[in-house]
C-alpha cells in the first residue's frame, strides 16, 4: 500500500469535506479512522457507491489510499479503476451518481 499526499484519483470539494470531517469528529476513534469509498455496481449511466468510516490500516493489499486535504481515502483495488478522476462534490453524490 502506497500513501500519496496528492490524491488524483478522487478529489473532494471544501463543502463534501467539512461533512466527512464533522462525521469524524463525532466518531469515537476518530483520528483513526479514513473514508473508505467501493465501487458497489451500477445505476443507470452510472456506478453506486458505499462511502463508510474503517480503520487505515485495514486497507487490503492493492488499495490506493490518498490524502485529500485533511481526510484520508482508502480505495479498495477492485474500485480503483472505475474512480478515474472521480470529484465528491456533495455529501449525497460522487461524480454525479448517487451513493449508497
Amino acid at each position: 500500500m502506497t500513501t500519496v499526499e496528492t490524491f488524483d484519483i478522487l478529489k473532494i470539494t471544501d463543502e463534501a469535506r467539512n461533512v466527512v470531517l464533522d462525521a469524524l469528529a463525532s466518531e469515537d476513534q476518530g483520528d483513526g479512522l479514513a473514508l473508505w469509498v467501493e465501487v458497489t455496481g451500477t445505476r443507470g449511466a452510472g456506478y453506486s457507491y458505499d462511502l463508510y468510516f474503517s480503520d487505515r490500516a485495514d486497507a487490503p493489499e492493492g488499495a490506493a489510499i490518498g490524502v485529500d486535504g485533511d481526510v484520508t481515502i482508502v480505495i479498495p483495488a477492485k474500485s480503483i479503476e472505475r474512480l478515474p478522476a472521480a470529484v465528491w462534490s456533495s455529501p449525497a453524490k460522487v461524480a454525479g451518481a448517487s451513493c449508497s
